[in-house]
């Protein structure tokens, strides 16, 4: 019965953090991020995302409910929200999302997902992501990560940003906000406290960024600037990342493949 007890507390424990998987503190972003991409539903942002591909969004797995039966699409190429008439953006279909193959709703470990576009996308940056794992805490090589999105600005408001706000905050060693779980999720979270800034509801699937690199994915936290946040570890996933990219459909190298046979038939 006490362990029962302790699973079902456990449970809903997670279930209301997640609830806040959660920009406070911060200003208006003062440079262009084209990779940044807003993860639509029923045309409201839904969730953050960034494009790693001309195919391909990088963005949470807990943003992809498929118990909902929800219509994603990506919108990019702008800092608005709701891009007012005139401006320039794209916005394309998210044909498929897939999951880290352990994720775990409940617990949120694994928090990772790939979203498919419908077609691919030009004249975007990509973000760039770690080219290797390293054993090393987020702090020992980043003390100070920008995260970014168009998530609430004050905690319980449910009103995101028009504008895509970007905030500077400090990482700290996981035991320092993960006691209880800090050997098992060594390698595969990063946590962050400044406080009264932080990633807010809204924000999740969004990027941490150290030297321009995304090393993590906005996750959960409790709360928005009044505790640590959760963020999943990008380099503790790039097997997965990269074994979507060539399992799951066009990448831009296949793309030049193609490009490059028919040029060939073409001058045979």
């Amino acid at each position: 019965m006490l362990v029962c007890n302790a699973f079902l507390i456990n449970i809903v424990w997670f279930q209301l953090v997640r609830t806040q998987p959660r920009i406070v503190g911060g200003k208006e972003c003062t440079e262009s991020y084209s990779y940044m991409v807003s993860i639509r539903v029923n045309n409201k942002h839904y969730c953050g995302g960034t494009l790693v591909t001309r195919w391909w969004v990088l963005t949470a797995a807990h943003c992809n409910d498929n118990s909902m039966n929800k219509n994603y699409v990506a919108q990019f190429g702008t800092k608005y929200m709701e891009p007012p008439a005139g401006t320039n953006y794209t916005r394309i279909t998210i044909t498929k999302i897939k999951n880290h193959p352990y994720f775990s709703f409940v617990r949120l470990v694994n928090d990772i997902a790939m979203a498919k576009l419908e077609r691919p996308v030009y004249d975007y940056e990509f973000v760039k992501l770690p080219k290797s794992f390293t054993r090393k805490q987020m702090p020992r090589f980043c003390k100070e990560a920008l995260v970014m999105g168009w998530g609430d600005t004050v905690e319980g408001t449910r009103v995101g940003s028009q504008n895509l706000m970007c905030v500077y905050i400090e990482t700290i060693d996981l035991y320092k906000c993960d006691r209880d779980h800090y050997e098992e999720y060594f390698h595969s979270r990063i946590c962050t406290y400044t406080p009264g800034k932080d990633a807010c509801h809204g924000d999740s699937g969004g990027p941490l960024l150290c030297d321009d690199i995304q090393y993590g994915i906005v996750s959960f936290g409790r709360g928005c600037g009044s505790h640590p946040g959760v963020y999943t570890r990008v380099d503790n996933y790039l097997y997965f990342i990269n074994r979507v990219l060539s399992k799951g459909g066009r990448s831009d190298g296949a793309l030049k493949v193609i490009i490059f046979c028919i040029l060939l038939l073409v001058h045979q």
